[in-house]
């Protein structure tokens, strides 16, 4: 019976040094692959006895280099910390982020009203709507129809849902959107799904559309995208990521336009932030209400760019 204890004891000493044996490979592979991650190395006679203490680590590393199987240390990676600190800022690609949404804003802000940007800005407008229908989906209502007007107008027909939820969807959605496709750019791959995804919103989008502006977005955007992408992974001509980036710059800087045309320029009673400040008790106006969710549009535009300096740090 002794024996059998010791045995026992013996094994379970080994399985916690073979343990921690995986996660001193797992901190050198962190250690060659990003300079940001900071893994100081316990003391020597420490090792043996105890698992290393929680560390701070680049988001999504670890993944890249864990597989799914090995559960014990991907346990262990899960109590690390994320590291959204900004060091060692600008790199070359950081640099060409910058610029390149630099550039973007111009070019948006330039030919503003010009028909070059007619179809990307129906693109706003349709994210805008989706992002109604979505809340009207999320809080257990009906989507009747969504409409995008040649001129740049849209409505979403929905019945039934959480109303106060589903009106700020449009603007606070678009910008959300446009913050999510300035990420997915930062990076070949994030691009292709956002372009992926974006395609397959567009064809559902196509099935409920309830007028042929809608319907001819749809069909030209699913073509002028797959043209991208067949460009991207066949010739040198790599421009899918600026693509992506461009449109998520256009959704963001378009929600604030909007909401500054609509309520601030000139008093639309039928925007969305004057419904809402008739279905909602607080005491604030249509206009009110615009600053607000402008205000989160900034954020969600200077969080995009910040977030995306630390993913190309």
């Amino acid at each position: 019976m002794k024996r059998g204890r010791e045995e026992l004891q013996r094994s379970r000493e080994k399985s916690e040094e073979d343990g921690v044996g995986e996660l001193k490979t797992i901190e050198g592979q962190l250690a060659a692959t990003v300079d940001q991650a900071t893994i100081p190395s316990p003391r020597r006679e420490d090792q043996r006895n105890s698992l290393p203490e929680t560390r701070r680590f680049n988001l999504g590393i670890c993944f890249q280099l864990l597989g799914p199987s090995d559960f014990r240390v991907t346990k262990e990676i899960m109590k690390l910390k994320p590291n959204w600190e900004l060091k060692n800022c600008c790199n070359h690609e950081q640099v060409v982020f910058l610029v390149t949404v630099g550039v973007c804003t111009v070019v948006i802000l330039a030919l503003w009203r010009t028909i070059l940007l007619r179809p990307f800005k129906l693109v706003t407008v349709f994210l805008h709507e989706a992002s109604h229908a979505i809340a009207c989906k999320l809080t257990c209502g009906h989507v009747e129809g969504i409409q995008v007007h040649a001129d740049e107008g849209g409505t979403t027909q929905t019945r039934g849902g959480i109303y106060w939820i589903i009106l700020p969807a449009g603007y606070l959605g678009s910008s959300f959107w446009g913050m999510v496709l300035i990420l997915a750019s930062t990076n070949l791959l994030t691009a292709r799904i956002a372009a992926g995804c974006f395609v397959v919103a567009l064809l559902v989008v196509l099935c409920v559309a309830k007028n042929w502006t809608l319907r001819g977005l749809c069909i030209g955007f699913v073509v002028f995208l797959g043209v991208v992408w067949v460009l991207q992974e066949t010739t040198k001509i790599r421009i899918l990521r600026y693509i992506i980036l461009f449109i998520g710059v256009m959704n963001s800087l378009f929600s604030v336009y909007d909401i500054y045309d609509d309520l601030i320029s000139r008093r639309v009673h039928s925007s969305d932030a004057e419904k809402f400040a008739e279905v909602c008790p607080c005491p604030c106006n249509g206009v009110g209400w615009g600053v607000i969710w402008g205000f989160i549009s900034l954020v969600f535009l200077c969080g995009a760019m910040y977030i995306g300096l630390v993913i190309l740090s």
